[in-house]
């Protein structure tokens, strides 16, 4: 992970840097922005329900998406996470990416790894300056996969996404898996870690409600 690690230091602006250490220091500005640049997601993931939620949310046209960028940045954002539903549906993507790179800020790309990241898609994005993408990856097995998803097909859909992004973003790439801690893959954890060392990716562990009342 050294490498990659390096490397994904290096892909940050200067804006990002500074935007972290003022947040650091101020504990008043954001650096790491989540937005929703639609509501729409052709899965049906059983602990899901962020797309439910937005699914009546109108998305911004690319005008209204430069405006916004803009004002991320006037308020000391630095990395913007694109997420949805899943954000490749949108036919505009790499167009939106290309807004956020431009006005100097750091984007994070989000997918369910579904058959809209496309090779054509994902690269249109590497090449606007997307260097950091996010794959949801909540089982090795198959079926399991498919059955969390409710979608037959999903899981070989998002092992194939996986592999076209490790040929498509090369340079200074972050890599990483999303992956929600559930009843449905507890178990699994270990071997989802170990799979991700040895492909060089990274993996963001999220527990879902289930896990969160557990706890209590």
């Amino acid at each position: 992970h050294r490498g990659r690690e390096t490397k994904g230091i290096a892909m940050f602006q200067v804006n990002t840097f500074l935007s972290i250490a003022k947040a650091m220091l101020t504990k008043k500005s954001p650096f790491y922005i989540q937005y929703y640049i639609n509501g729409k997601c052709n899965l049906s993931c059983k602990q899901c329900n962020i797309v439910e939620t937005n699914s009546k949310v109108a998305e911004l046209g690319l005008d209204g998406i430069a405006k916004f960028a803009q004002n991320i940045k006037k308020i000391g954002g630095g990395i913007v996470l694109l997420t949805g539903g899943d954000p490749f549906m949108r036919k505009d993507l790499p167009e939106i990416v290309d807004i956020f790179v431009k006005t100097g800020l750091n984007i994070r790309l989000q997918t369910a790894g579904t058959r809209f990241a496309t090779k054509q898609k994902l690269q249109a994005c590497y090449d606007a300056g997307a260097r950091d993408i996010n794959v949801s990856l909540d089982s090795l097995e198959m079926n399991k996969f498919d059955y969390i998803n409710s979608v037959p097909g999903s899981a070989q859909n998002a092992i194939n996404t996986i592999e076209t992004i490790s040929h498509v973003f090369r340079e200074a790439s972050i890599l990483s898996f999303g992956t929600v801690l559930s009843r449905y893959n507890y178990r699994e954890i270990p071997a989802i870690l170990e799979f991700a060392r040895r492909i060089g990716w990274w993996v963001s562990l999220v527990p879902d409600r289930w896990v969160q009342v557990s706890r209590k």
